[in-house]
């Protein structure tokens, strides 16, 4: 029960990063280091520092979420395919 609760927490951190990063770019996913010059109206948001902080949380929000669902497939004795597609059904 403990390593579902912490998946479930690692879950939740993950959905409020993503959240985050969709208030700076409007839904469009993580900018490139190209952005400007693959569209002029694109706004390079690796300039901004709020940013790069939220990209940042999403990033180590989503590695511990993977290490928690590892954590809990393992206990188990499921893959963490097997897992995923199980509490995907849910």
């Amino acid at each position: 029960m403990q390593f579902y609760v912490a998946y479930l927490q690692a879950h939740q951190a993950t959905l409020i990063a993503t959240y985050q990063i969709q208030k700076f770019t409007g839904g469009s996913g993580i900018a490139s280091l190209y952005s400007q010059a693959t569209s002029p109206k694109n706004i390079n948001h690796l300039a901004n520092p709020d940013y790069v902080a939220a990209a940042t949380s999403m990033l180590e929000a989503n590695t511990h979420e993977r290490l928690t669902l590892e954590e809990l497939a393992a206990c188990v004795g499921l893959s963490p395919q097997e897992m995923t597609a199980i509490i995907s059904k849910q």
